[in-house]
């Protein structure tokens, strides 16, 4: 694809809002004028899937996660969650963070979310970053088995 990347605001707008015309008046900044509604349809389909992709591709973008973690549990979603850490973990203010480009959003939440984790005193938040990384992982730890199957006797050294 060979548009720019979006800041926070614009990727909020094109991914999350309901309002059409504020959707529109943002794909318009990023791609110029379309000629047909389904053109523009397309664009935000193909865009978002763009930069969504560019963020699955690379781990230093990704928060470390965990499935069913006691604290996951809610019952309300703050829409405005992410841009808080971002600002809180960088001293920006909100209007300064939705101006950043999304991927060095993305990369300063990750770091906002484990610095959050490490000095979490519950030491809730460790547990969760260790078993995130394990949970990661797409080799198994061939050394650590093989340890562990020499140390019960069970197995070859």
């Amino acid at each position: 694809m060979k548009y720019r990347l979006p800041t926070v605001r614009e990727y909020y707008i094109l991914k999350y809002s309901r309002d059409v015309m504020q959707v529109y008046e943002t794909a318009r900044a990023i791609a110029g004028e379309f000629s047909e509604a389904k053109d523009f349809g397309a664009f935000c389909r193909e865009y978002l899937e763009w930069v969504d992709g560019i963020r699955a591709a690379d781990p230093l973008l990704q928060i470390p996660y965990y499935p069913d973690f006691p604290w996951e549990k809610r019952y309300y979603n703050c829409g405005t969650k992410d841009i808080k850490m971002v600002s809180d973990y960088t001293r920006l203010d909100f209007n300064q963070v939705c101006k950043l480009p999304i991927t060095q959003f993305w990369a300063w939440l990750r770091d906002g979310f484990i610095y959050n984790c490490e000095c979490d005193k519950t030491g809730q938040g460790l547990e969760y970053l260790e078993k995130a990384y394990y949970n990661s992982q797409k080799e198994p730890g061939r050394e650590a088995f093989r340890e562990l199957k020499g140390a019960s006797g069970n197995g070859r050294k």
